[in-house]
C-alpha cells in the first residue's frame, strides 16, 4: 500500500508499477474514486494526469488531494477488494464516471433489414449478443464477414443497396425465403465456428504461398478479429452458468450465475451481494453493461484455475442455449403475426 500526495504524483508517476492493482482517490479521509486495473500507471495517467476535456475527470482532479495504490497478484483479488470496498463506501465519482455508456450490442435478425447492426440497448425483438466495449469492433466484425463470406452488411433499412450491385453482398434481401440466411447467421455469427477460423488460416497460407503478402496479411488480421469475437461469444454462452464455491488466495467465496455471490473474511464475517439476473428471451447471449467487467474477471479466473470445468460447461450449455434462442425468436415472430 502506497499513499501519494496530489502535488507529488507527477514526479513519481513513472515509478508507479505497470501491473495489476487498484487505486483510491481521497479528499482527506473521504474516498472519492475507486478503480481496479491491469495497468496502474496507465490508468492513473488517464484519470488524473493526461490532457482531457472531460468535465467529470477535471472535477475529480480538482477534488482529490491524495491517492492510495495497492499492487496485487491478480485482477480477481482486486475484484474481491472492490466488492468489499463498495459494500461499505459509495465514492461520488464512481457514480459519475460511467465507463460502460458506449458499450454496444450486436443485433442479429434474418427476417428484416438491416440484418446485422450495433445497438445501444436490447429493447427490440432481435437476438442480442454482447455487450462489446468498442462499437467499432462490432462494425469490423460485420464488415469482415461481408468481405470474406459476403454476409449482409446493410447500412440502413433501404434495400437492395449498392453493395449487392457491387457484389459485396449476396443479396439476401431479395430472397423470398429467409431460411438460408437464418442458417448462415446462426452458424457464422451466433455460434463459435472453428471451421471459419480454419478456413481463414488456409486462405492466408495459400495467399502467402502465392507471394500475395498483402492478401495474406489482411486474412491474418481478419482471423485475429473473428477469433477474438468467437472468444467473447464463448464467454457469453457460459457466463450466466458459472458456479464456484471455494477459496482464492485464502479468501473463501461463492460465485453464482457468473458473479461474486458472497465473500467470507478470516474473522468469519460474511458479505453477500445481490446479483439477480432476469434476461429477456432475446438476451440469452447478452448481459447488463454494468456487469460485463466483473463477469469477465470471474470467467478468466475460472478459465485459468478450472479450465476443464469451463470447457465442459460450454459443451453442456451451447446447444441448449442455441435451441432456446431459436425457439424464443420463432415465438416472437408468431406473436407479431
Amino acid at each position: 500500500m502506497v499513499k501519494i500526495k496530489k502535488e507529488n504524483l507527477n514526479q513519481i508517476i513513472n515509478k508507479v508499477p505497470e501491473g495489476v492493482g487498484l487505486f483510491i482517490c481521497y479528499n482527506g479521509d473521504k474516498p472519492l474514486f475507486f478503480k481496479i486495473t491491469e495497468n496502474l500507471q496507465r490508468f492513473i495517467n488517464y484519470y488524473l494526469l493526461d490532457e482531457t476535456q472531460d468535465e467529470i475527470l477535471l472535477e475529480l482532479r480538482e477534488s482529490f488531494d491524495s491517492i492510495e495504490l495497492i499492487p496485487s497478484k491478480d485482477l480477481f483479488t482486486c475484484l474481491l477488494e472492490e466488492k468489499l470496498f463498495f459494500s461499505k463506501n459509495k465514492p461520488y465519482f464512481n457514480s459519475q464516471i460511467i465507463e460502460n455508456k458506449y458499450y454496444s450490442y450486436l443485433s442479429v435478425r434474418w427476417d428484416e433489414v438491416p440484418y446485422l447492426q450495433s445497438s445501444n440497448d436490447t429493447l427490440k425483438d432481435s437476438i442480442y449478443i454482447g455487450p462489446f466495449r468498442d462499437i467499432f469492433f462490432i462494425q469490423d466484425i460485420i464488415d469482415t464477414f461481408a468481405n470474406v463470406y459476403k454476409l449482409p452488411s446493410c447500412e440502413g433499412e433501404q434495400y437492395p443497396c449498392e453493395k449487392m450491385q457491387a457484389q459485396i453482398c449476396a443479396g439476401f434481401c431479395m430472397l423470398t425465403d429467409d431460411n438460408d440466411l437464418k442458417s448462415i447467421l446462426i452458424n457464422y455469427l451466433v455460434s463459435p465456428n472453428l471451421a471459419v477460423l480454419k478456413d481463414l488460416r488456409t486462405k492466408a497460407a495459400d495467399a502467402e504461398e502465392d507471394l500475395d503478402f498483402i492478401t495474406s496479411d489482411l486474412l491474418q488480421t481478419q482471423y485475429k478479429l473473428i477469433s477474438n469475437y468467437y472468444r467473447q461469444l464463448f464467454f457469453l454462452y457460459i457466463t450466466r452458468h458459472l458456479e464456484f464455491d471455494g477459496e482464492h488466495n485464502g479468501t473463501k467465496l461463492s460465485i453464482k450465475n457468473g458473479m461474486i455471490n458472497s465473500i467470507i473474511l478470516k474473522d468469519g464475517t460474511k458479505h453477500e451481494f445481490f446479483n439477480k439476473d432476469y434476461p429477456r428471451p432475446n438476451e440469452l447471449l447478452a448481459v447488463n453493461k454494468n456487469e460485463l467487467d466483473e463477469r469477465w474477471i470471474v470467467f478468466r479466473m475460472l478459465e485459468e484455475e478450472k479450465s476443464d470445468y469451463v470447457k465442459d460447461l460450454f459443451h453442456k450449455q451451447f446447444q441448449q442455449i442455441l435451441n432456446k434462442i431459436l425457439k424464443n425468436y420463432n415465438n416472437s415472430k408468431k406473436e407479431e403475426a
